[in-house]
């Protein structure tokens, strides 16, 4: 379906109402002027009386007018969210009539700008797949903006409240794991749709934002055979206490993030260029760093159990009093300044009592 076209039909339809309505009082003034058997005087009331009418009818008409086109937006955003979800590889479904339009893509942009605060997640869901599609159709004038935004949108929504806790965290949402050694996690569910689009959005769309983002681009430079094609890209911000379990960041390259206190728990880090990064007291439970390249960053005080750094190569990094579980290690290598003499193997703790159970 083009939804382009049924958007450009239904706006034709209002705008030849519209018209109508205007014209409609001088029309029918035209055919009064017809009626031989009333006198002028009675001629002008009943005109002047139809073109006051008539003006009324303008006035709803525009008032409709305004309605239609903010049910209309809302319509095609969220028909846009379910399309592009559908087959998110389709770029021709976003761009199909749009190339070379420099006035749509200005209008689309505003439009999904305005969405991304709306209270329905999947208006919210269909703005960020609409910038998706203002970036890859206007690259040189919105890319960079609409990365920026895209990033404020994750930074604003990927924190919950501390004071919110129990109703977020409702006891019957989480789910219950049991790992190898019968110890009961508590696992907390996927954060906001929101916030996942958002994540993937930037992960397949790298390639178009580095190109786009001086930053990125120079932050690019320090990676030895190149950036990936895909993959998150994230620099310089801060997502302290941020929620982010069970996100996929394979291949991400992230420097100067700072996730201290972060909810990590199932995170997909893969392939991931990890630099100069903060996840001190971070939940990284059954986290995955296969393959990954961790250079100078700190785990201190994170929580490891059944994380995985399988065949990843760690460098100046510090893993002070970091609880770890399991085979975290196995294959890894290491430059000479990492030392993991001071991590603490779960169930030894400073005071004696053992743990078997904890919520992540």
């Amino acid at each position: 379906m083009n939804v382009l076209k049924i958007r450009h039909g239904l706006v034709d339809v209002l705008v030849f109402g519209l018209a109508y309505e205007v014209l409609a009082p001088a029309t029918w003034i035209t055919h009064l002027q017809e009626f031989k058997d009333l006198s002028t005087s009675t001629a002008t009331s009943v005109a002047g009386s139809i073109h006051i009418d008539g003006w009324l009818l303008v006035f709803v008409g525009v008032l409709g007018l305004m309605l239609a086109m903010t049910l209309l937006s809302k319509w095609y955003l969220r028909l846009g969210a379910r399309g592009i979800e559908a087959d998110p590889t389709d770029a021709g479904c976003m761009t199909q009539g749009l190339t070379g339009s420099s006035e749509v893509a200005t209008w689309r942009f505003q439009i999904a700008i305005r969405a991304l605060a709306d209270p329905d997640p999947v208006i919210r869901v269909g703005a960020i797949f609409d910038l998706e599609a203002v970036a890859v159709i206007a690259e040189s004038e919105f890319a960079g903006l609409v990365y920026e935004n895209l990033v404020a949108t994750l930074l604003a929504n990927a924190r919950p409240d501390p004071e919110m806790d129990v109703e977020i965290f409702p006891t019957e949402s989480l789910e219950t794991h049991w790992t190898p050694n019968g110890m009961r996690i508590h696992v907390r569910p996927l954060p906001p749709t929101d916030v996942v689009t958002v994540l993937r959005v930037l992960a397949r769309r790298r390639a178009l934002f580095d190109r786009n983002v001086e930053y990125l681009a120079t932050d690019n430079e320090r990676l030895e055979g190149g950036p990936p094609a895909t993959g998150v890209h994230l620099a310089h911000i801060d997502l302290s206490q941020a929620w982010l379990a069970n996100t996929n960041f394979q291949n991400a390259t992230l420097t100067k993030v700072n996730l201290k206190e972060a909810t990590l728990t199932g995170i997909d880090l893969d392939g991931a260029n990890i630099h100069s990064c903060s996840l001190a007291m971070a939940k990284l439970d059954r986290a995955s760093f296969w393959r990954a390249s961790i250079a100078w960053c700190s785990f201190m005080f994170a929580d490891l159990s059944w994380t995985r750094f399988y065949r990843a190569a760690i460098k100046g990094t510090n893993f002070y009093d970091a609880i770890v579980e399991g085979e975290a290690f196995e294959n890894a290598y290491f430059d000479e300044g990492v030392d993991l003499t001071t991590m603490r193997v779960r169930g030894s703790r400073p005071d004696g009592d053992p743990t078997d159970s904890f919520t992540a």
